[in-house]
């Protein structure tokens, strides 16, 4: 995860670290390096962490995290997926066991040598 030295002060709070957090292991569990987010998905997230958490605090830890750069803000305006940089470089050790190595071309954020092996498809699967 990519939480830096520059969030010392900011907003985060436990609270926030926590959502942060259950998002990031969503997206790992689920496809890996990114997570298909809407508004609409903060009150099941909500209920999922549970701990009184509510969906507006989950929104708003989107959109902090969505403003500070720990999820990519054009690919979540253009693609409604929450996915980051740190997120990726965490997956591709994973990705490298894997037989099959595909992305999804759209949602990847990581350079060339970063990618060696790797396999870029469209997002409908092609």
């Amino acid at each position: 995860y990519e939480i830096m030295p520059s969030l010392v002060g900011s907003e985060m709070c436990i609270e926030t670290v926590t959502i942060y957090f259950y998002l990031c292991q969503r997206a790992f569990g689920l496809h890996g390096y990114f997570l298909p987010w809407t508004c609409d998905d903060a009150a099941s997230v909500a209920r999922r962490i549970g701990g009184g958490v509510g969906s507006k605090a989950v929104q708003d830890t989107v959109g902090l995290c969505l403003r500070i750069g720990l999820f990519d803000r054009m690919l979540y305006e253009g693609h409604g997926v929450l996915t980051s940089r740190g997120i990726q470089r965490s997956f591709v050790p994973a990705l490298k066991k894997r037989r099959v190595r595909s992305v999804i071309a759209d949602y990847w954020l990581l350079g060339a040598d970063e990618s060696v092996g790797l396999v870029f498809i469209p997002k409908n699967g092609g």
